[in-house]
């Protein structure tokens, strides 16, 4: 219900509810009650809905296949992607970045559900632009779902790229005309998308955009479709 009412506002509108992320950090990743049903409702949309199961199968499918040593997670969300990078990669060590306490505690009971040894995890509570991750760089980085959430996306591109490895890969994901309860940064089309990760000085080794309706690609941007996008990228 918290998606359809964003939905339809955002039809008669042609933007999002909010603008600040601030807000959403206030209204929705502090609020556990909310968090909760949040995060396991996103879960399960990634089994039973096309197109999020679309973007894990893409996930599964262009994991690095050499060795990985340590990686960074982004905002850890509901847990998947970080239980199957632990899973893939028996000895590698993650660091996870979230601005939301009331976040990471969720991701907390969904991991022990899948049985994750959290040993090997660093969780840091903080805000991705301003943590001081040290000065080591990352064979690997998850950037899952999460621009839409920011206030500045282009900013969000250039940290990473500073905290890839210069062999590493980085899997991101974000959408465009997608509003919900707790999206901030309105992507108008997946070639917006695309521009911002080649600003960014990344390459794009591969990638998949979805509507999440049947409509023509030339009609996407007239009708505002929701576009779901993921990407593999390295540096350019």
């Amino acid at each position: 219900m918290d998606f359809l009412s964003a939905q339809i506002q955002f039809r008669k509108t042609g933007k999002y509810s909010i603008d600040d992320s601030a807000v959403a950090v206030d209204e929705v990743y502090s609020d556990l009650v909310v968090m909760r049903y949040y995060m396991v409702g996103l879960l399960i949309s990634y089994m039973f809905w096309p197109n999020h199961y679309e973007l894990f199968r893409f996930f599964l499918d262009k994991l690095p296949k050499g060795e990985v040593k340590n990686y960074l997670e982004v905002g850890v969300g509901h847990g998947l992607f970080t239980s199957t990078t632990l899973t893939k990669f028996d000895e590698v060590i993650g660091t996870v970045v979230d601005i939301s306490e009331t976040s990471i505690k969720t991701a907390g009971e969904v991991l022990k559900a899948f049985n994750v040894d959290e040993s090997r995890l660093n969780f840091v509570h903080g805000d991705y632009l301003k943590t001081d991750l040290g000065s080591q760089t990352f064979d690997f980085i998850i950037l899952g779902e999460v621009l839409e959430h920011v206030n500045d996306a282009p900013k969000f591109m250039d940290r990473t790229k500073q905290l890839l490895a210069p062999n590493g890969q980085a899997y991101m994901s974000t959408c465009a005309n997608c509003p919900a309860l707790d999206h901030v940064y309105h992507f108008h089309s997946a070639e917006e998308i695309r521009d911002l990760i080649t600003d960014a000085g990344f390459k794009i080794v591969s990638d998949l955009a979805l509507p999440a309706e049947n409509v023509p690609e030339s009609s996407w941007a007239e009708e505002l479709i929701t576009i779901n996008y993921c990407g593999l990228l390295e540096h350019a």
